[in-house]
């Protein structure tokens, strides 16, 4: 059975979510600061086919972070890409 991501961060540790939390905020902040500097950046659109099971993720976590669905894409774009570029910096050292 597929898991959301609410029902995986729920069974975390409350320590773990709070830092998730904390972390999540902080990712909002500087989205809401990029978005507010791309108006001045050249910016890329793009058309991608996304699962409507995903896409109904991606719009309860905007719904519960009062935010909108592409912020949240953003976000999860930008977390995945550090953790690659942090995971290909490890595997050098």
């Amino acid at each position: 059975m597929t898991k959301n991501i609410n029902e995986i961060i729920h069974q975390l540790p409350a320590d773990r979510r709070q830092k998730i939390e904390q972390r999540t905020q902080e990712l909002i902040t500087e989205i809401m600061i990029q978005e507010d500097d791309d108006q001045s950046h050249s910016l890329s659109t793009t058309n991608i086919e996304i699962p409507v099971s995903m896409l109904d993720e991606v719009k309860a976590i905007a719904e519960e972070l009062n935010i909108h669905p592409s912020a949240v894409i953003k976000m999860m774009l930008r977390r995945s890409l550090d953790e690659h570029y942090l995971a290909s910096a490890n595997k050098m050292a």
